[in-house]
């Protein structure tokens, strides 16, 4: 069977060779954007991005997409349904290092950690007794899933109370409770993390008027697709909400603009979308690839 992989799969010898060894003729694409020659003779792709500049309709023999990426967004669904393709993500490949990006930007904040550098560099002896605790805090992730799980184990772990929500409500132990996304209020609680897709029951969740409506000293966390925040919204409540903190690694429209208002709040960091990069990524989603790959194969050549 042909398998087509590409450079978003962060590709190496071991990876091929093993790819190989499970009977797959591979072929490399190193960038997305390029055409692909014969796209009608490839059974398996590895990519991310791939169907956003090549059409899906040419792989007239795909039976098995595997992204790099958690997020469903850049792949007709719609086709890979109708047309029975076998669909995997990149579950649980991004999760520790996205959790432990959110952990450190709310302790940072908690703990004034920018100030006690900036005195540093000033030779500033002078202590600061406003410094917050994780401890008690009521958090909502919007998100429930893998990534919403590994924040919530790490938050629990500070003694938070964390509620989940998704668009149904379900047990899971990583967090105190779970509810739909249709009763969630944002004033009830601390901390907002948005990890969930973009999508038309996401759109605009924090708007301006329940973004004006927080809890005094509140912070917003972003780290799974722009559109879950009206961003014009976003500008006015911080402006005139200068106890809010927003910490946001997506956007809208990415790259942020260097015109965008965004950068000049200071109540408000921006991340280039950044917070799933770390060191091991590379090994949890090629055992991922070979595990998924190589069940697909065994299940199609048992039929």
């Amino acid at each position: 069977m042909n398998l087509l992989i590409t450079g978003a799969a962060g590709v190496n010898d071991r990876l091929l060779t093993a790819l190989r060894q499970q009977g797959w003729a591979v072929d490399f694409l190193q960038n997305e954007t390029d055409e692909i020659a014969i796209p009608s003779i490839y059974d398996a792709v590895v990519c991310n991005g791939l169907f956003l500049h090549n059409s899906i309709e040419k792989f007239e023999r795909l039976k098995i997409i595997q992204l790099t990426s958690a997020g469903l967004d850049r792949i007709p669904l719609d086709y890979i349904k109708y047309k029975d393709i076998k669909l995997y993500n990149a579950r649980g490949v991004y999760s520790a290092p996205m959790g432990e990006w959110v952990v450190a930007n709310i302790l940072s904040e908690y703990k004034s950690l920018s100030l006690f550098t900036a005195n540093q560099k000033k030779r500033k002896w002078e202590k600061n007794r406003s410094l917050r605790e994780l401890y008690g805090k009521k958090v909502a992730i919007i998100g429930a899933g893998n990534i919403g799980g590994s924040i919530a184990r790490m938050l629990r772990a500070f003694n938070a109370r964390v509620c989940g929500f998704d668009i149904r409500a379900f047990s899971n132990s990583d967090f105190d409770e779970i509810r739909t996304i249709e009763v969630f209020e944002a004033k009830e609680f601390d901390i907002i993390i948005l990890t969930a897709p973009h999508t038309t029951s996401t759109h605009h969740l924090l708007n301006s008027e329940n973004m004006s409506n927080l809890k005094d000293g509140a912070m917003i966390v972003a780290l799974s697709r722009g559109g879950l925040i009206d961003e014009r919204g976003l500008v006015d409540v911080l402006r005139s909400r200068p106890d809010l903190t927003a910490i946001l690694d997506v956007f809208e429209c990415e790259p942020l603009s260097i015109d965008s208002k965004l950068w000049d709040l200071d109540n408000l960091r921006v991340f280039p979308h950044n917070s799933f990069v770390g060191e091991y990524n590379s090994v949890r989603l090629h055992e991922l690839i070979l595990s998924n790959l190589q069940e697909f194969k065994e299940n199609y050549e048992a039929t």
